[in-house]
């Protein structure tokens, strides 16, 4: 009987596992693919190489002001086109992920995107870093 129980609990484990790690890859994936489409939408020069996708993680962190002055910089930028389409927030948890890219000068670009929860969008952009 015991015998019986423990194969059950390492079946049970084992589906729970294999799924939250299919979950999860499927999850980055979207979110590279949201990030990729943003990049080719909004971009001035959209000729990027060598795009570079951290991982994907969540924060409670992110306030209403600090998305505005990204939304303000980001309009700034000799980067992006002018009037970049963001989605809204529709609740405190933001998904982000870092994306680093080599623009057609070879200058090195690294962003951080914020997602909405249920990744319909990109709430904001963050420029971490620019290297030549």
């Amino acid at each position: 009987m015991r015998t019986l129980l423990r194969h059950q609990l390492k079946h049970t484990l084992l589906v729970f596992c294999t799924a939250a790690l299919f979950t999860g890859c499927g999850q980055k994936h979207d979110a590279e693919q949201l990030i990729g489409d943003f990049l080719d939408s909004n971009l001035k020069d959209n000729a990027i190489s060598g795009k570079q996708f951290s991982d994907l993680d969540s924060t409670f962190y992110v306030s209403d002001s600090m998305i505005n002055v990204m939304h303000d910089n980001a309009a700034r930028s000799s980067i992006y086109k002018g009037n970049v389409k963001y989605v809204s927030r529709r609740s405190q948890k933001l998904l982000f992920m870092d994306v680093s890219y080599s623009d057609t000068s070879g200058k090195r670009t690294k962003q951080t995107f914020y997602l909405d929860e249920n990744m319909a969008g990109v709430v904001g952009v963050k420029q971490t870093a620019e290297h030549e």
